[in-house]
Parts: structure tokens; C-alpha cells; sequence
């Protein structure tokens, strides 16, 4: 159903204009499956319902009749919910939405619930913010296809916006990474081509995400990448992803030069695509391609292509990193798995999805037909081991000590050319230098 062919009434999270004669406290909640009305707890200011009322270009508002029919009575309000431990913070810059824990009283099941401040929300002028992450996760979410995390409900009350998503008990990308130092190339390998069948879906359902990071890939109870966090997405009019003019969106690891461009100034599904290699980079070596000491920093070396590659970076995962993350600001399009001078087929064609003959891993060569219902393999480390344990149980002692370990990395070799050290015990990122 396209978006003008539903009536202002049944928007998703916003409450009825007060002169529509219906009760003013009624907060509005909905699902990917339909929408329902209960009672709320205040009338919100009419500035807040025009801002929350309006609609992004091309956002979906339903999802096929198939879909099975919830009883939102169980999910339309904080009442519905008994709170736990805070899990996470969003992505939107300034504004730091909290994901905490919520079991439903009626059904005892746990989920995960995002909490958006209003004030903070108009404050920051991020309203569109989470009227696109509802859209898209409307459209994405719904359980369409099993990279996205699940998106059940949305309501507010008098002081914030609440979105309540499927949990993810393993954590994010990020975290495990982290956890292990490096990936074995059995790992990088499944969780690589996870992201890109998940990405070229969302592709095809004309919505660019601009923000990919290991942060906003969840892994769920059977180690299944989900992508989260669309507060920063597009979500195309008739599907339409070519580049077009954006102001900043992303983060400064994992923007594309395109973006940086002054001239240019687009993003694209390549922009994306951008992101995935540097995902892949991230995987394999604990830290981001572009790392510096601050963001500035990290753009010069985005506008300049300036990476290393440790000695002994996996050949074929080395060969996907360079096509990905091709330069090109005026061509963004020469990256592989971009149209019109490749395509999706020829990305997931290419030779690092193969697999080794030599690998005993179930997942030495990706089947892409079965690639959300085969096992997910052993996580191991890879190229680089994790940090020594820290005694201290302070977790921003230990959050101050990855940092540093992994700011310690991405120093060496800035230069190029330094030999790694392939010994059990140490690893540096040394290596041949990119420009």
C-alpha cells in the first residue's frame, strides 16, 4: 500500500490531532501487522504531533495480508512491560536513544526496547530520525528476510518514543570481534556474506542504510547477523538508489570518500558497499581500515585511501577488501556488486566466498541458498589474538584498555612496510601499504 493511500489516523506511533474528536490522552502504537489505540498517560504538545506525524518519501505503511494478526493490547504501552538492565545505546549522534531489556507481562517474553527521548529528540532536531527508523524498520523488519532485526510495536507516552525489537542475546559484531582479537576466515567469510545478502535485500526494497558498522550488526541465539539502527537510512521513492546529493550521515571509521567530497557530497548503494569492505577489513584484523587519533584524521585518510594490509591478511579476503573499497569519488559505481559496471551476482561470485577445498568448516564455501539455515561455524580468533585479560572488573577500565590496545594496532605500519611478526604471541599489523 503506498504511503499516501493511508490516512493520517493510522500512522504509526503518532496520536490522534485532539480535534479529530477522539480522546486526546489515547497514545497510538503499532507493528508491522496493523495499528491500535490505549490509553496513555498525557497530551502531547501539537508541535510534537505535526513533527511525528510526517511522512518520509516512499515509507512503507503496511506489510502483506499473510502477515499473522498480534493482539497489540499486550504491546502498546510502557505499562505492558516489566524493565530490565540497559543493553545498549543507539547510533544517532547526538542523540543516544537507551535499549533495555523488557519482559512482556502478558506473554513473559523478553525483547528488546528502544527508548527515544522527545525532548531530546526536538532538541537535537532528530524527529525525522525516528520517523525513518520506524518506517524502515516497517519495511525491513517485518520478517521479510532473516538479516533484519524483528520490529514488533510502537507507542509513546507523554516523554518518549518506544520501539520494540526482537533481542539479540549474542551482542553485536563489534563485541565479538572485540572478545577475540581477530576472526578466523571460517568466521569472516559467514558473517561477510550474511551482511551482503542482508544489504542487497534492503537494496531491493529501496532503502540505503548509511550507517553500516560491526555496532549495528547484531547476532542473534543462533549466531545470525542482524542489521539494527536505521536512524540514519533513505528509504528511495520508487525504489530509486542512485546517488543523490546528502548532507553527513555515518560514522567517521566507515564513511565513503564520496561523502567527503565537497564537490560531491552523494550517497549511493555503493556507499554501503563502501562500508562492507571496511567491515570485512575490521573483522580480520580487530580494527577499522581507516583507524587514526580522532575523526579528522580519519577522513584525510579516507579521501587518501590510505590503509595497510598486514602481511599475512587473508588473499582472497585482501582481493574483496580492494574492490570494495575502491576510491572513485566520481565513479563510485567501479566497486564491486555496484551497478552499472557490476552487479550483486558478480559480488557474491567472487573467489572469497568460494571457500578452500583444504577447510573443514561447514562454511568454507558459502551456498547462498542455505546460507541463513547452515550452522554457524566455531568462533575462533584469527590473525590477531585478543588482549590479555584486565584483573579489574571496572568495565570502563576495560573499555579504556581496548581502546588503547586497538589504537596501539593501528599505529603501526601508518607508515608501511613493517614485517609482521607471525608468531603465536604477537601480530602486527604490518604490512604492504595501500594508496
Amino acid at each position: 500500500m503506498p504511503s499516501s493511500s493511508v490516512p493520517p489516523s493510522a500512522r504509526c506511533g503518532v496520536l490522534e490531532d485532539p480535534s479529530s474528536g477522539r480522546n486526546p490522552h489515547q497514545t497510538r502504537s503499532c507493528s508491522p501487522d496493523r495499528v491500535s489505540t490505549s490509553a496513555g498517560s498525557g497530551r502531547q504538545p501539537p508541535w510534537l504531533l505535526s513533527k511525528l506525524g510526517e511522512e518520509s518519501r516512499g515509507s512503507p505503511r503496511s506489510v502483506p495480508a499473510s502477515a499473522p494478526v498480534r493482539d497489540l493490547n499486550v504491546m502498546s504501552s510502557p505499562e505492558d512491560f516489566r524493565f530490565g538492565k540497559e543493553i545498549g545505546k543507539g547510533s544517532w549522534s547526538e542523540v543516544l536513544p537507551e535499549v533495555v531489556e523488557a519482559e512482556s507481562l502478558a506473554t513473559s517474553q523478553v525483547y528488546a526496547v528502544k527508548i527515544l527521548s522527545k525532548s531530546m529528540l526536538v532538541a537535537q532536531k532528530k524527529v525525522k530520525s525516528a520517523t525513518i527508523e520506524r518506517d524502515a524498520l516497517l519495511l525491513l523488519g517485518s520478517g521479510g528476510h532473516p538479516g533484519f532485526i524483528r520490529f514488533y510495536s510502537a507507542f509513546q507516552d507523554s516523554t518518549s518514543l518506544y520501539l520494540v525489537l526482537e533481542l539479540a542475546p549474542n551482542g553485536d559484531l563489534r563485541q565479538l570481534v572485540k572478545k577475540y582479537g581477530s576472526l578466523s576466515l571460517c568466521g569472516a567469510r559467514y558473517f561477510t556474506a550474511q551482511i551482503v545478502d542482508a544489504v542487497q535485500w534492503m537494496h531491493s526494497k529501496g532503502v540505503l542504510h548509511r550507517d553500516l558498522k560491526p555496532e549495528n550488526i547484531l547476532l542473534d541465539s543462533t549466531m545470525r547477523a542482524r542489521v539494527t539502527d536505521f536512524g540514519t537510512a533513505y528509504i528511495a521513492r520508487n525504489l530509486d538508489l542512485s546517488p543523490r546529493t546528502s548532507t553527513f550521515v555515518g560514522s567517521a571509521a566507515y564513511v565513503c570518500p564520496e561523502l567527503l567530497n565537497r564537490d560531491w557530497k552523494s550517497t549511493s548503494k555503493s556507499s554501503d558497499l563502501w562500508a562492507v569492505g571496511c567491515i570485512l577489513y575490521f573483522i580480520i584484523t580487530g580494527v577499522p581500515p581507516f583507524m587514526a587519533a580522532n575523526d579528522y584524521l580519519s577522513f584525510r585518510r579516507i579521501e587518501a585511501l590510505d590503509y595497510t594490509f598486514p602481511n599475512d591478511f587473508y588473499p582472497d579476503a585482501k582481493d574483496l577488501v580492494q574492490r570494495l573499497l575502491k576510491l572513485q569519488v566520481l565513479e563510485p559505481s567501479h566497486r564491486l556488486g555496484s551497478d552499472p559496471r557490476s552487479s550483486p551476482s558478480e559480488l557474491r561470485a567472487h573467489k572469497f566466498f568460494a571457500g578452500n577445498a583444504e577447510e573443514a568448516q561447514p562454511t568454507s564455501r558459502i551456498d547462498w541458498d542455505t546460507l541463513w539455515t547452515d550452522p554457524a561455524p566455531t568462533v575462533d580468533s584469527g590473525l590477531v589474538r585478543p588482549p590479555p585479560p584486565v584483573e579489574s572488573e571496572d568495565e570502563q577500565a576495560q573499555e579504556r584498555f581496548w581502546d588503547d590496545f586497538v589504537h596501539g594496532f593501528s599505529s603501526v605500519g601508518l607508515g608501511g612496510g613493517h614485517k609482521a611478526d607471525t608468531s603465536p604471541d604477537s601480530r602486527e599489523l604490518g604490512g604492504e601499504h595501500v594508496q
